[in-house]
């Protein structure tokens, strides 16, 4: 077996409705983590105490019981395991307590059970909290029995500091498992979340049939230009277009058609629009551009040039060659560079701008249409 196949054997998911695959995975790998650590403890007092047969059987004992404890979280029995795991691990803590006393830092275990009830099961808050209670009285009596009759072996300074440095790791193993299986699930969570909400905001902002940014997505681009520039802004200029006679191609063709001109003119209006400002739809047929950075003189050229691509544009539906045109109304906006303006002035100023570029689109609609009015 591989390292990966022993990986994926390893954290393999359980399905036991009364368990999370939280508690299972956390069951298994602290169960596997006891087994190394009593197989570590066995071999220990076999060779360095071997007339001490009685704590090689007993490590041995308390070593098949973690391995049954991580065989049941393999079979849909993770209530199970986390019993065993509990039972014998307190068994472990008042044996060494009696014999050792607390010198050996067997209590570190009492840290660890706590944890683990609260971080297992679905119990109540208050059960959980009553079980860590009868685990701090357990300990509290051990204690207390130590106080008055003392350890029954004394060990080594060798044996007591070896035992000391394998609960402390044992201690550190299953702290950092059950936090990294709880942080890993939480960032996962938090990323898929983030991911979403990125989308929602994407969503809210989109046209769903053009992918165009909306309207409240570039009044909220506006806003931020405005409030970001600084002496060396060279100005801000917005351009509204409407398609002429759209509704007579929809009566000719059908919606569908008309939805297709829509699309072909939003691939054409995002290409020509990087790098110069934003491009939406404002509503129906009419496209609000916003050309950031830029004086008036110079985008009208490029709204020109912008006209004559739209002219071009051959939309190829149902059999017809659909062309169309477009009439464009441009004006600037008007930006004091003032430090005390706030939100209200700001809405106002591109409130007015929008507005004044939508006269002079009627004002091209009613004068021949197909045209920029500046």
């Amino acid at each position: 077996m591989s390292l990966t196949d022993f990986k994926k054997f390893l954290l393999r998911g359980v399905k036991d409705e009364n368990a999370s695959d939280k508690a299972a995975l956390i069951a298994r790998l602290i169960s596997v983590a006891m087994c190394l650590y009593y197989f570590v403890a066995l071999c220990f007092f076999a060779f360095t105490a071997p007339h001490h047969s009685g704590a090689v059987t007993g490590c041995a004992v308390f070593l098949a019981f973690s391995f049954y404890s991580a065989y049941l979280t393999y079979h849909e029995r993770t209530n199970m395991a986390l019993f065993i795991y509990y039972s014998s691990t307190l068994a472990w803590v008042a044996i060494c307590s009696v014999l050792f006393g607390f010198n050996s830092s067997v209590d570190v275990f009492m840290i660890i059970i706590t944890l683990l009830v609260y971080t297992t099961n679905y119990l109540p808050i208050l059960m959980k909290f009553v079980i860590s209670l009868v685990v701090f009285g357990l300990e509290l009596f051990l204690y207390i029995y130590q106080i008055a009759y003392g350890p029954q072996l004394v060990l080594g300074s060798t044996v007591g500091n070896v035992i000391q440095i394998l609960n402390a790791v044992i201690l550190f193993v299953s702290m950092t498992i059950v936090m990294a299986v709880f942080t890993n699930d939480t960032m996962k969570t938090e990323a898929k979340l983030a991911k979403y909400n990125e989308k929602l905001h994407k969503l809210a902002g989109q046209d769903p049939l053009t992918k165009l940014p909306n309207r409240r997505s570039i009044l909220d681009y506006m806003k931020n230009c405005i409030s970001s520039c600084d002496q060396h802004y060279s100005g801000m200029c917005v351009a509204m277009g409407d398609i002429d006679f759209f509704k007579k191609v929809n009566d000719t063709y059908g919606h569908d058609a008309g939805d297709e001109v829509l699309k072909s003119l939003a691939n054409l209006f995002m290409e020509n629009m990087k790098g110069k400002g934003m491009v939406a739809r404002w509503g129906g047929e009419e496209f609000l551009f916003v050309y950031e950075n830029m004086n008036l003189d110079d985008a009208a050229v490029y709204m020109e040039e912008m006209l004559r691509k739209v002219r071009a544009i051959h939309v190829l539906y149902g059999g017809n060659d659909i062309t169309f045109t477009m009439t464009f109304g441009i004006t600037d906006v008007d930006i004091r560079m003032d430090k005390n303006s706030n939100d209200e002035e700001i809405t106002d100023n591109i409130n007015s701008a929008v507005g004044e570029a939508d006269q002079k689109l009627y004002y091209g609609k009613k004068n021949g249409r197909n045209k920029v009015v500046v």
